[in-house]
């Protein structure tokens, strides 16, 4: 019997529907939190909304480390040096890096002169993204046999967790100046995402994607990947809420910051949601429109743009001065704005063709 295969596409729409969750959920915590009164923020339903916010970090790690597994498992059917391997990983956590800090120097000239210039080096997401996309990218170009990445790769997941609390109470790594101790625990503050413990879901994300692009062909069989996923997502989340109630904790163990137990539990959410995903994929056409999956395919661009916008200097009359009802309309606002600027900026050569149906081109660009 010869299994169904599932015709290649560039891009795998669970993948970008994954993607696209995390956006929104993104976009929820930080309007909420930006837009909402004070007066609000001491209710359970504030909290509540706060605490689900626990989602959307590990979500773009997990999925950059999905990324860089389908790439490098691609780059093993091709015949490719090790310098080359290294630099595909390396210039593209470069980029990202570098993008990081272009914002946090947009965010420091919107808010001139009231900005600190202590935010220019604050270790955020993106800059967590980019090293650890390097890191990664280091371990797939050194081990070449899939098998031993993901020793490799569980490994290093592991031990990152398990070492997550003694990292925090280092006196060693405390005694660090800020802008390099924030890249390893988040002494420094609220709102920073350090190497420890949220380098753990890159290579969890990683084995992710050696397994689909190795069972990308066969329906049959990433279905079956996708129940396993399920099941090992629920098994660690089960797992980490068990040992967190039972085993005793050591020195700098928190909870909802740097936990082991923290990390598998969230590591086991992104596993099922990621796998929620591709089912519900699975009732859709790939050429339907999908918001969702829209959204997903300019998440980098639709972080910078709702930041910039719910957190600056345009909105600053409605920052912490709406109730309820007024943080989720603009809430609903926000999403439609970015949702319509995805699609803009993905169809603009569309749009330019109907506004102008005598050149059926572009402008030339050269000239500025």
């Amino acid at each position: 019997m010869i299994p169904p295969t599932l015709k290649p596409s560039p891009r795998l729409l669970h993948i970008d529907w994954a993607r696209g969750l995390a956006v929104l959920w993104m976009m929820r915590g930080h309007v909420i939190d930006s837009f909402l009164a004070p007066a609000y923020r001491q209710s359970q339903a504030f909290h509540f909304c706060q605490m689900l916010g626990a989602y959307t970090a590990p979500a773009f790690l997990f999925l950059a480390g999905l990324s860089v597994g389908l790439s490098y498992a691609k780059m093993d059917q091709m015949d490719i040096s090790f310098g080359k391997r290294l630099w595909f990983s390396t210039r593209r956590g470069l980029e990202v890096l570098g993008i990081a800090y272009l914002f946090r120097l947009e965010e420091f000239l919107q808010w001139a002169p009231y900005s600190k210039w202590r935010d220019l080096l604050k270790f955020d997401i993106l800059n967590n993204i980019g090293i650890s996309l390097i890191l990664v990218g280091l371990l797939f170009a050194v081990i070449k046999k899939n098998h031993l990445r993901y020793w490799a790769l569980a490994a290093t997941a592991i031990l990152v967790a398990l070492l997550s609390p003694a990292v925090w109470s280092s006196p060693l790594v405390n005694s660090l100046p800020w802008y390099i101790r924030n890249f390893f625990n988040a002494s420094v503050g609220f709102g920073y995402f350090p190497l420890f413990p949220y380098f753990v879901f890159v290579p969890a994300g990683a084995m992710a994607g050696l397994l689909t692009r190795r069972f990308r062909g066969d329906k049959l069989k990433l279905i079956l990947l996708h129940y396993g996923l399920i099941a090992a997502g629920m098994l660690l989340m089960l797992g980490g809420i068990w040992a967190a109630v039972s085993i005793p904790h050591s020195h700098g163990w928190i909870l909802f910051y740097n936990s082991p137990e923290y990390s598998f539990i969230r590591i086991g959410m992104q596993a099922v949601v990621l796998s929620g995903c591709f089912f519900l994929c699975l009732l859709f056409k790939p050429e339907s429109f999908s918001f969702m999956r829209l959204m997903g395919r300019h998440s980098l661009m639709l972080y910078w743009v709702h930041i910039a916008l719910v957190y600056g200097r345009l909105t600053s009359g409605l920052q912490k001065n709406l109730n309820w009802p007024q943080a989720i309309t603009a809430l609903i606002l926000t999403v439609g704005l970015m949702v319509l600027l995805a699609w803009t900026v993905e169809n603009h050569k569309i749009i330019f063709k109907c506004c102008h149906p005598e050149t059926g081109t572009e402008p030339d660009k050269s000239n500025g």
